[in-house]
């Protein structure tokens, strides 16, 4: 009996286990960004507060929101290789120790995936 009291509550419960164990984005990150046949590495350093995420984006401040195990960050980004600044968002749904999702920047955009660093 006691068996299927264990069960039935894992059950009912287990509708929410993954936006429970979506777990969090602190830390440092190595973000590669492709699109056709270029690609870029970027670091990145987040730390989150609930739903809030804060930090760094190459050097560049960052803010955005991680909810129910998807990331949603849009910030002035001025890379290194362009003479130009626009937005950089990115969005993506996190799975373990990576994250994996679109990005966008002015007119370019494509995907990214992203590991964390030990």
């Amino acid at each position: 009996m006691i068996r299927q009291v264990i069960l039935a509550l894992c059950l009912i419960g287990g509708s929410n286990l993954p936006a429970a164990q979506a777990g969090d984005v602190t830390g440092k990150w190595l973000f590669a960004l492709t699109t056709g046949e270029l690609s870029a590495e970027y670091s990145a350093d987040f730390q989150s507060e609930g739903e809030k995420v804060t930090g760094t984006w190459e050097g560049t401040e960052v803010e955005g929101t991680f909810k129910e195990g998807e990331l949603a960050l849009s910030f002035p980004f001025h890379p290194l290789e362009t003479e130009r600044t626009g937005t950089l968002t990115v969005t993506g749904r996190f799975d373990g120790d990576m994250l994996a999702g679109d990005w966008s920047w002015n007119e370019y955009g494509g995907s990214f995936k992203a590991t964390r660093k030990p």
